[in-house]
């Protein structure tokens, strides 16, 4: 079962995934982390003003989460679509295993340190919550949620997708249809239901895998167009530099959400819009050359080094960004700014290059 053939047709390994690396994404991985920083920085005690202006009226720290949503459906989509090109089959049991060695040790780490922290009486968090961010349910828990594993909710949408997504492509239509038709089906009926609808319901507990479904499918109709050709005939213009304007209407798109200023249409539409533009983006800047500014931008060795370091941050931050509420029983003096920055960013390079950088070289055995 583990080496099922995915019957897909016309299937072309497009150039951007014949490199080692795709270009800009550790840049956009980069951008998506700084905006959940700036965002968190809310919270935070001394927190700059200059970071509450641009949380409120810019960028939303849950843009951020939206972009590493679109980055995984896309990337994780090409690979898997590559796989099937260039070998005629998906090994999903090789699959299910490199994610494993690339989400689990640090992800574990992290809960292990919070039950340490919890039994020396730094912060109080519940058994429950500790026991659903170890088995991925985080995303069904409620809002009351500790805040110290708030963000593991994402974490738990982005590894039930990678349980889901490969058996989708198995088993549902093969010429993907079905993603669009599930996205205009979201929209028109499902996202109104679950915003108003009563939260006894038992679909009411798939919100928090389900709204965020658009980016996750954006991002991989963007791999599927690129494999199946679907672009070629506006190639020219999806790369023209004015394309990257995308990214303000992705923003612009976004902010009815934030501000809750368009009433019920926000909602259906604004989440879909932003990710379609920031799916624009993404084709624009992996396809630019050395010469755009953008891309040089993106691709710059500081911005590369926060983006490689992106999964480690993520994991990281939320202690040292938990407002004074979140539960700590001593004074927490690492969620301060500015010391929650720097510590953040050291922790998150120990973490890579001791636990998540070993891991990741035992996940290459599995391509």
């Amino acid at each position: 079962m583990f080496s099922e053939k995915i019957s897909l047709n016309n299937l072309s390994v497009p150039p951007i995934f014949r490199r080692k690396y795709i270009p800009s994404l550790n840049g956009l991985r980069a951008l998506s982390i700084l905006f959940v920083l700036i965002g968190h920085s809310k919270f935070v005690t001394n927190s700059p003003k200059c970071f509450l202006f641009i949380e409120r009226y810019i960028v939303h720290m849950g843009f951020g989460v939206q972009m590493f949503y679109v980055i995984s459906g896309f990337l994780i989509t090409g690979l898997l679509l590559k796989e099937k090109a260039e070998h005629g089959r998906i090994n999903l049991k090789n699959f299910y295993i490199r994610r494993a060695y690339r989400i689990f040790p640090v992800a574990f780490l992290f809960i292990i340190t919070l039950l340490l922290l919890k039994l020396f009486g730094i912060l109080y968090i519940s058994t429950h919550d500790l026991a659903c961010s170890a088995i991925y349910i985080v995303d069904f828990l409620p809002a009351t949620r500790s805040w110290f594993i708030g963000h593991l909710a994402t974490l738990s949408v982005e590894e039930q997708f990678y349980l889901l997504w490969p058996l989708a492509l198995l088993f549902l239509p093969k010429r993907y249809y079905f993603i669009v038709v599930f996205v205009v089906l979201y929209y028109i009926a499902l996202t109104p239901w679950l915003y108003y609808h009563p939260q006894n319901s038992p679909l009411f507990l798939l919100k928090g895998l389900l709204l965020p479904a658009p980016p996750l499918l954006c991002g991989a109709l963007l791999a599927v167009g690129l494999f199946k050709g679907w672009f070629n005939s506006i190639h020219k213009i999806l790369i023209h530099p004015l394309t990257a304007f995308s990214f303000i209407l992705a923003l612009a798109a976004y902010l009815p959400a934030t501000f809750l200023v368009a009433g019920f249409f926000s909602v259906p539409f604004d989440y879909l819009l932003s990710s379609v533009f920031i799916a624009i983006f993404i084709y624009n800047v992996i396809h630019s050359n050395g010469h755009n500014i953008l891309y040089r931008f993106l691709n710059h060795p500081i911005l590369n080094f926060i983006g490689v370091l992106s999964y480690s941050i993520y994991i990281w931050q939320q202690p040292f960004f938990a407002p004074p509420s979140a539960g700590y029983l001593v004074h927490a003096w690492w969620a301060v700014f500015p010391q929650n920055f720097i510590l953040t960013f050291l922790v998150a390079v120990i973490s890579y290059f001791t636990v998540e950088k070993a891991f990741l070289r035992i996940k290459k055995r599995y391509h």
